[in-house]
């Protein structure tokens, strides 16, 4: 009874809780790093498209590439037994010449190997046994592919990657001249081109010689992922790309670029050395012009073609976070200030590679301890690049608002 007079009374009674007005969530800047990691064993292959470029249009439009095999059913192949290798590359070599140099007499040859148990190794069998080893064996997947289109100097090299393993080989029907004759392939997806001035002049003629297949020297390779990829990261040394698009040679957005590079140096050095605190006290024109080179530092390479590239690469992650902070800074400071970031990377399936969370950490360490006036120097130094410089990079941004 009492207890029912107290609750009566309100005795005792929480008093009604009022509803709270709901917190409105913050934004999110995504940031794409789009950068891939290469591993020790990708390798970079050229494949020339036949005589006088006669496969090139196929490759372009089918997504593949393949040597000059008509007839050779390699998923029926041990290409490791030399006798069985040696009679399909000699029944090949038969049914190519029927399509291409035959006679009115000449008769269908046999698509028998059997029949061409007394044929011999040969220059050319030979040439063409190391093309299929290379093209349907060692070449792996996610290995790059160059071929040269025709045209010389003034045309381009399409860079392709292998998108299946080797034993994965697909036949094409309807190449040129071949009639409905199989022709053993690769798939490859094609990631970027490559404009014949800009090669270096032995590495041109490499390409643009008649050899059908063989491994390109390792002193190219970053000059090709470069190409391919724009940034990319190896066990030992970071790059990074920015495509300039104005039209006249410009020194200016380069040297807006080296600051937003040597402030990336500075972030990643003070996080390691654990004096970011101070570092990031110390007045912008302070450390701008106390700068000492270290293995944080990003050495600048550029191009003074217009349109050109600047291209930054060091043996630390400089690199790639000088272009994540130049990306972030195309935005007003106090949005960047007001928004969470948020990182993937499309080039690693959407997921971060483990060589991208140092580059996170460092990020969202710098953009949240630094002050809104630094800040607001840093996006002037990058807003004034982008506009003089018409850049672009792989970084890919975008704004999320949660639309509760």
């Amino acid at each position: 009874m009492a207890r029912a007079i107290r609750r009566a009374a309100g005795i005792g009674r929480s008093a009604p809780r009022e509803r709270a007005a709901p917190v409105a969530a913050k934004p999110k800047i995504i940031v794409d790093f789009n950068t891939k990691f290469i591993g020790p064993e990708k390798r970079v292959w050229s494949l020339f498209p036949g005589k006088e470029y006669k496969f090139y249009a196929h490759f372009m439009d089918q997504g593949v590439v393949f040597g000059d095999f008509p007839g050779l059913l390699l998923r029926d192949v041990n290409i490791d037994d030399d006798d069985t290798l040696r009679k399909w590359i000699a029944l090949s070599d038969k049914v190519r010449t029927y399509y291409t140099d035959r006679k009115s007499d000449d008769k269908n040859p046999s698509r028998d190997p059997e029949n061409y148990k007394g044929y011999k190794w040969t220059g050319p069998r030979l040439n063409a046994k190391g093309v299929i080893m290379g093209l349907y064996s060692r070449a792996k997947k996610g290995d790059l592919v160059l071929v040269p289109a025709k045209g010389g100097a003034w045309a381009s090299t399409r860079i392709g990657e292998f998108t299946d393993d080797p034993k994965e080989i697909v036949y094409e029907q309807n190449v040129r001249r071949y009639q409905k004759e199989k022709v053993p392939a690769r798939r490859v997806r094609w990631i970027g081109a490559i404009d014949n001035r800009g090669l270096p002049e032995e590495f041109y003629h490499q390409l643009t010689s008649p050899n059908a297949f063989r491994q390109v020297g390792r002193s190219y390779y970053d000059f090709v992922y470069r190409r391919a990829y724009g940034n990319f990261m190896r066990t030992e040394m970071a790059n990074s790309m920015f495509d300039i698009g104005a039209e006249e040679f410009s020194t200016v957005p380069d040297m807006y670029l080296k600051i937003i590079a040597n402030f990336a140096a500075e972030v990643a050095k003070n996080i390691e050395d654990k004096t970011i605190e101070e570092f990031l006290d110390r007045p912008f024109a302070d450390w701008l012009f106390d700068i000492e080179e270290s293995d944080f530092f990003a050495n600048q390479k550029i191009s003074v073609n217009s349109p050109g590239k600047n291209l930054l690469h060091s043996i630390t992650i400089t690199p790639i976070l000088a272009v994540v902070i130049f990306a972030l800074c195309q935005y007003p400071a106090t949005e960047i200030k007001a928004s969470d970031l948020e990182f993937t990377n499309s080039a690693a399936g959407g997921q971060l590679d483990p060589c991208d969370i140092p580059v996170v950490e460092n990020a969202k360490i710098a953009f949240d301890m630094m002050s809104l006036e630094k800040l607001e120097l840093l996006c002037k130094a990058a807003t004034k690049a982008q506009k003089m410089g018409r850049i672009k990079t792989p970084i890919k941004t975008r704004v999320h608002k949660d639309a509760g």
